[in-house]
């Protein structure tokens, strides 16, 4: 899947998490879901090993183009060292940021852990699927029924950020509600 897909699957995932758990979902934890949900294809040379494009819009140049090459320099170590869809394909890495994020108590490493878990769950239903029981056996598993790229995958992902738009409503900007409840009532 694309960039835009996983991120959009992450953040619905986590709209759905927010809702059903009543728990706030913050800026920060959105950002952790957006990074998470990105954070796997480091070993494939996607849009995260160029994190100044992602963030160019608010970045000075130099900035961008150091964070680039440092982008550049841990993709191709990753992808030399684990390949693509090797071992930061796994859920068992999405399971570990999950628990140390637990036993750290932070939030910030369990949400970054959710939103990896769930880019694994959209690799899992392309052609290439993930090494689901890694580091036991690296064969792929997998629904195999959507091509990267592809029509389908765009309006799925046309789909999951309508659904994100509609049923988020009322989750994300929770931060923005507490601080206008506390300004009508004079604190």
């Amino acid at each position: 899947m694309t960039g835009p897909t996983h991120v959009g699957i992450g953040i619905l995932a986590s709209v759905a998490l927010s809702r059903f758990l009543e728990v706030p979902l913050y800026a920060l934890a959105i950002l952790a879901v957006i990074v998470g949900s990105l954070m796997p294809d480091i070993d494939g040379g996607g849009s995260i090993s160029s994190p100044g494009r992602l963030f160019g819009a608010f970045l000075p140049s130099s900035l961008r183009g150091l964070l680039n090459l440092s982008g550049a320099i841990v993709g191709r170590f990753c992808r030399t060292v684990f390949g693509h869809r090797g071992i930061l394909h796994a859920p068992i890495v999405a399971l570990a940021l999950m628990t140390i994020g637990s036993i750290l108590h932070s939030p910030f490493t369990i949400w970054f852990g959710w939103g990896y878990l769930w880019h694994l769950v959209a690799d899992a239903c392309t052609m290439e699927a993930v090494p689901l029981f890694a580091p036991f056996t690296f064969r792929r598993f997998g629904g195999r029924f959507i091509r990267t790229g592809s029509v389908a995958e765009a309006c799925l992902s046309i789909i999951i950020w309508g659904v994100v738009v509609l049923y988020g409503v009322g989750v994300t900007p929770t931060l923005s509600q507490e601080m206008l409840e506390r300004i009508s009532r004079g604190h």
